[in-house]
């Protein structure tokens, strides 16, 4: 891996006007295609409880179909921009931008489900944390890719410190405001995916050594602090012990899975979606699947996923500059990180934290981004270097 990344900065020196623009990646298009299309049905469906005790039982579904469609059409857009080098001017304002939006929002947000992590405008709600997740991979991979070693003689400590320490500190400070709002996941995925960016390019053995023990302590810190995660934990350990609390939402959601067989019940004929199962439709979107598809779905899915992440690697292998390898790799590894997460809290392996299932799970703010981070990836894909393997031509 860090070979093939390393060999991407050989053509980082290229100039743009020498950068020949080439064809979409059409195996990752079509695998994006089909998860955004399975994503919506599998959300109408999840959500058909809240469009029956709606005045309007379509307008839910119509919501999501011009979301989904809208957020498309924008990712279209993004894959047919021009050259992604354009970024690199824009990045550090997208970053702190990004950063003083996260700050922010426990100050101007609206509370929800205990915690303060939207900003309303209007009709519209937005995470600010998955803008923030964008805004990291774009302005690290810049940062990764323009890095040139300094003489650290002369600087002072605290010079010296900022310098050895750079990345992790841009990394740190988005992760610190994710967990102001009451947003461990959130600050979690944020620190996974910068830190996994990091270990992909190089990272010294004492920084990770740092790291890892510096990210358990603040974790045990945070969970200590606030009453409801250590119930959650104790919830994750003996659910049977609380069936109508803490234990309350994972029992059901095992009780879909297992419900759901091996080929499933039949899609939208899901019982546990009706009042049994919460957030049916966003974290535990996964458990519908499973019961409505059955195991042989689930694993259909997870399969796409992993195909869709490594196409995205590979993409990244094959970027002819460090900036498109590493926003490429950063945004894989997002996507990867999230379904690894999801479907560990949905299936009880880890404690309940609220990770969205890519593509999957409600939250416009969520799918728009996510979209628009794999537009990324695709225009990355039409500077590929020469034989790289694209399928075939997307104009």
């Amino acid at each position: 891996m860090s070979k093939a990344i390393a060999a991407a900065k050989d053509g980082k020196k290229l100039n743009r006007k020498t950068r020949k623009k080439g064809e979409l990646d059409g195996l990752y298009l079509i695998l994006l295609c089909a998860l955004t299309c399975a994503g919506l049905l599998m959300l109408i469906s999840a959500g058909t409880p809240d469009s029956v005790n709606a005045q309007n039982p379509y307008k839910g579904i119509i919501k999501n179909c011009i979301i989904a469609a809208g957020s498309f059409a924008v990712m279209l857009a993004v894959a047919n921009y021009k050259d992604y080098m354009f970024l690199k001017k824009w990045s550090s304002l997208i970053y702190w931008a990004s950063v003083v939006l996260v700050y922010l929002t426990p100050f101007i947000g609206q509370e929800r489900l205990g915690a303060t992590r939207w900003i309303i405008i209007g009709p519209i709600s937005i995470q600010p944390t998955e803008i923030m997740k964008i805004a990291l991979i774009i302005y690290l991979a810049d940062v990764l890719s323009s890095e040139k070693k300094r003489n650290t003689k002369r600087m002072s400590l605290a010079q010296r410190f900022l310098y050895e320490w750079r990345e992790e500190i841009i990394i740190v400070i988005p992760a610190a405001g994710a967990a102001m709002q009451k947003h461990l996941s959130g600050a979690l995925i944020i620190c996974a995916i910068g830190f996994t960016m990091l270990f992909a390019h190089g990272m010294k053995k004492s920084h990770i050594v740092t790291i890892g023990v510096g990210g358990v302590l603040a974790v045990i810190a945070l969970i200590i602090k606030e009453p409801f995660r250590m119930a959650r934990i104790f919830g994750y350990m003996h659910p049977e012990n609380d069936p109508l609390g803490n234990g309350w939402q994972i029992l059901n959601s095992l009780y879909a899975i297992c419900s759901g067989g091996l080929f499933g019940v039949g899609f939208g004929q899901s019982r546990q979606k009706y009042s049994w199962l919460p957030m049916a439709s966003n974290d535990y979107i996964f458990a519908v699947i499973c019961e409505e598809m059955g195991i042989f779905g689930g694993l259909v899915v997870m399969l796409m996923f992993a195909l869709f992440v490594w196409r995205g690697i590979k993409i990244a292998l094959n970027s002819r500059d460090m900036f498109g390898c590493m926003i490429a790799f950063g945004v894989s590894a997002m996507i990867g990180l999230q379904v690894v997460i999801n479907i560990a809290v949905v299936t009880n392996a880890v404690p309940s934290t609220g990770m969205q299932l890519p593509f999957f799970s409600s939250g416009g703010t969520s799918l728009l981004f996510m979209l628009i981070a794999t537009g990324l990836v695709l225009n990355i894909s039409r500077y590929q270097k020469v034989g790289a393997g694209v399928i075939h031509s997307v104009k």
